[in-house]
């Protein structure tokens, strides 16, 4: 979430950083072993995503290397949406493929009316 930068409701709850101290994170997790990295959809729309793709491509990470997960927001939509958003991950994602979809909270969807 903090890779979100400017992103307005992302300022009221953490204080975002820019990409040359996100690459910096990204480095010391890889550094560290991680191999793992886990963002959302709802974070400052698709920045974050954008920023992480950067940072582990300027580290030498391509696609494939490293395990992405990302998550769908439920808030006020209903499960059918998630077919039609999760072909936005990859493109800000840079190409890194989603390994595994998530959904981020368990309330918040809206009921589908036949």
């Amino acid at each position: 979430m903090q890779f979100s930068g400017t992103a307005d409701f992302t300022r009221l709850i953490i204080r975002p950083i820019d990409r040359e101290p996100a690459t910096a994170v990204v480095r010391a997790a890889l550094d560290g072993g991680v191999s793992w990295f886990d963002t959302a959809e709802m974070y400052g729309g698709g920045q974050p995503e954008e920023v992480l793709a950067s940072a582990l491509m300027e580290c030498g990470v391509t696609p494939g290397q490293v395990f992405m997960a990302t998550k769908w927001a439920p808030l006020g939509r209903t499960a059918a949406s998630t077919t039609r958003t999760i072909g936005d991950r990859p493109r800000h994602l840079g190409g890194f493929p989603v390994d595994l979809h998530q959904i981020h909270m368990p309330t918040g969807s809206l009921p589908r009316w036949s």
